[in-house]
């Protein structure tokens, strides 16, 4: 539709052209108003967009400006303006353009870090390997979620850097005869009976359970892959405990073990991440140790789990 109008125009304007006398113009083509005015120097063009014979607004969807210096037989094109992407909504009584946004530069990534999400526990002596001294049941679990801000990326969307803040509730379980406890002020792991000195023998359920703030700072890379965001990151993510405590249940009660271990408030872990169209695929190892106690030494945490979004 703005080709041929334009195309108009240019015809109006050579006809216009070949006249010797200077003259306004106004034609009508296709719901368009071609407004002319020509002088001996001077050629302004506007077009308007017509709405049931009236101008849906006073401002030109085009304008050009062609001007013939004095002794200058060449006239030349000193502005041409042309308004893109407008939207014209019409009301029951009137009708109002609305111009549309352009986004030039995309600042956000699509949401790299999981809503929601759930995760497998395991103590570790650092080889990928279960720490037989914790004398841990394979039932440890992790639940949590992140709150994400993108730092940087390209203006294609396709890499940056992403941080959030996450927050998680962490369960350790241990095997039902062995609790962590303190002793002589180190934490340890001991057998229940010699904990409760000989007056009972077995736990229905013994486990560790913490809290903590997390910071991930990762590398992002995206694809769209059938309309939805493909990422690939990787960084480091630091961790704050707190609210350690150990827990059994003997006697058919819940008692609380320890709530002053020795353990490190702060740490350090290596997180990387698979994602597809909501759902999160990761793995997390720390590279700090948990305690500081001389009997529980090069304990790490790894987790393994899957994240969902809701976006």
């Amino acid at each position: 539709m703005k080709k041929f109008t334009i195309l108009a125009v240019f015809i109006l304007l050579a006809t216009v052209g070949m006249l010797a006398q200077s003259a306004d113009t106004t034609v009508v083509i296709n719901n368009h108003e071609i407004k002319i005015n020509d002088n001996e120097n001077e050629i302004k063009i506007k077009v308007f967009e017509l709405n049931n014979g009236k101008r849906v607004s006073n401002d030109p969807i085009y304008e050009s400006n062609y001007l013939r210096k004095p002794n200058d037989n060449v006239r030349r094109r000193i502005f041409s303006y042309t308004t893109k992407d407008e939207e014209f909504v019409k009301e029951e009584t009137s009708t109002t353009v609305v111009k549309s946004k352009t986004r030039w530069f995309n600042n956000d990534l699509k949401n790299p870090f999981p809503n929601l999400y759930f995760s497998h526990l395991e103590m570790t002596d650092g080889a990928f390997g279960t720490f037989a001294q914790m004398h841990q049941r394979s039932s440890s679990f992790e639940w949590g979620m992140y709150s994400s801000t993108t730092i940087f990326c390209t203006k294609d969307g396709h890499f940056g850097m992403a941080t959030a803040l996450g927050i998680s509730n962490s369960y350790n379980f241990f095997l039902h005869d062995y609790v962590l406890a303190m002793q002589d002020g180190n934490a340890t792991m001991m057998p229940l009976s010699e904990y409760t000195e000989g007056q009972y023998t077995g736990t229905g359920k013994s486990f560790l359970r913490y809290w903590s703030l997390r910071i991930p700072l990762t590398m992002q890379l995206q694809f769209n892959v059938n309309r939805s965001p493909l990422t690939f990151s990787a960084g480091a993510e630091f961790e704050w405990r707190f609210g350690m405590r150990s827990f059994a249940r003997y006697g058919g009660a819940k008692h609380k073990i320890a709530d002053d271990l020795d353990y490190n408030a702060i740490g350090l872990n290596a997180l990387f991440q698979v994602g597809y169209n909501g759902v999160i695929l990761f793995t997390r190892m720390g590279l700090t140790e948990m305690f500081n106690s001389s009997n529980l030494k090069d304990i790490y945490q790894l987790s393994v789990g899957i994240g969902f979004n809701f976006d």
